[in-house]
């Protein structure tokens, strides 16, 4: 292969087998799109962190199982589809991961093992993670994500092990499904973390509504007496215009 060329496309093919790391050696490659073989398997090549010129890698819609942290070391790539629901296992944890959670993850849906932990992400962790249905493992550990743990992930059913430690994150811990094994190690070390006593947080406050019993007090006893003074004026009047 000619170590100067810059784009390479191989989508829409036939293509067998897994990748080639020989592509590792275009070092001036810009953009690679390997999209839609559906016949590629296996990893993706670790090597593909040292194309320090990518922009656009594109490999959607093929049989990958296995996408490589390297990936991540790759500052100034812009575009990156994994799309495949065939991906079963992602680490691309101790990177340098800033912005939020990708929305694009709980597209793989045979996603197996997700691990994103020691990185600098940001903001809450997504509702749509619920919908990785045969998720096993889930690490989010040592990053910036403030928020409520979403109870969507209680319907994880094959959920074994997850660590939401080292965040900011606040709220009741969800208590259904998969959520019923773990132990404290997993949630330590957040911001205001409440729940079961079980998980050495404090046991979360019952509020009370107090927008909601104060319109109780106006309906069931201001009201009536407001009623009543309209209607003994409206008497007066009348009485008075006779």
């Amino acid at each position: 292969m000619r170590h100067s060329l810059q784009y390479l496309s191989l989508g829409n093919n036939r293509l067998q087998g897994t990748i080639i790391s020989e592509i590792c050696k275009i070092k001036q490659l810009s953009e690679l799109y390997i999209t839609e073989n559906k016949l590629i398997s296996g990893e993706v090549p670790t090597c593909f962190g040292n194309l320090t010129s990518l922009r656009k890698l594109y490999l959607n819609s093929n049989k990958l199982s296995k996408v490589p942290s390297s990936l991540w070391s790759l500052r100034d790539i812009l575009e990156v589809n994994l799309s495949d629901k065939a991906v079963t296992f992602l680490d691309l944890s101790k990177n340098m991961i800033s912005g939020s959670i990708p929305g694009a993850i709980s597209g793989l849906q045979n996603l197996q093992i997700l691990n994103l932990s020691q990185n600098k992400l940001v903001g809450g962790i997504p509702d749509s993670l619920g919908s990785l249905i045969s998720l096993t493992d889930l690490d989010l550990s040592q990053n910036n994500l403030f928020g409520l743990i979403p109870r969507s992930l209680e319907s994880l059913h094959y959920l074994e092990f997850i660590n939401l430690s080292h965040n900011s994150l606040e709220g009741e811990i969800p208590s259904g499904g998969p959520f019923k094994n773990f132990t404290a190690q997993s949630f330590m070390f957040n911001k205001a973390l409440c729940g079961n006593a079980r998980l050495q947080v404090p046991t979360c406050s019952k509020v009370k509504k107090k927008g909601s019993n104060a319109n109780i007090f106006f309906i069931k006893c201001i009201l009536p007496i407001m009623v009543s003074i309209i209607m003994v004026v409206f008497c007066v009047f009348f009485l008075v215009r006779r």
